[in-house]
């Protein structure tokens, strides 16, 4: 009776847990009009409106990288998400003013044609990432 108890917590361990398939992937950031190499890109991703698009503290996941024309978020799971981006040219890790209150360096969403005069919601950000790799063109704004 042990032994039979036995197998079957190993059949279930092993077809369970231990071997079940990740369906997190990869969200690809490809971005133009990215100004310089300068500084740092903050990306907080959201999966919800609270907070969009300026509090990282309600943001789902948050990464510091490099410039570069393509950045990988790697094993994000499928969702519907927005994501908001800035690109932190003084390393102060918020957004820079001007004296008109115009940003002063850039920044952009997924799924959104950013301007200056617009920010958008949660809403218009949104993108769905399934099952696979999802690609994301990101203009940057300055």
């Amino acid at each position: 009776m042990v032994f039979l108890g036995l197998i079957t917590w190993l059949s279930v361990f092993f077809n369970g847990a231990v071997f079940s398939k990740n369906e997190n992937h990869d969200v690809i950031l490809k971005f133009s009009k990215l100004k310089t190499k300068k500084g740092k890109i903050l990306i907080s991703i959201f999966k919800s409106a609270r907070g969009f698009p300026q509090d990282e503290k309600s943001a789902f996941k948050s990464f510091v990288e490099d410039p570069k024309e393509e950045i990988v978020l790697k094993n994000i799971p499928p969702g519907k998400y927005a994501i908001a981006l800035l690109h932190d040219e003084d390393g102060n890790f918020k957004m820079t003013y001007n004296i008109l209150h115009l940003p002063k360096e850039g920044f952009a969403f997924s799924n959104y044609k950013s301007s200056l005069l617009n920010i958008p919601d949660f809403d218009d950000a949104m993108f769905e990432h399934q099952s696979k790799t999802t690609n994301l063109e990101i203009t940057m704004v300055y």
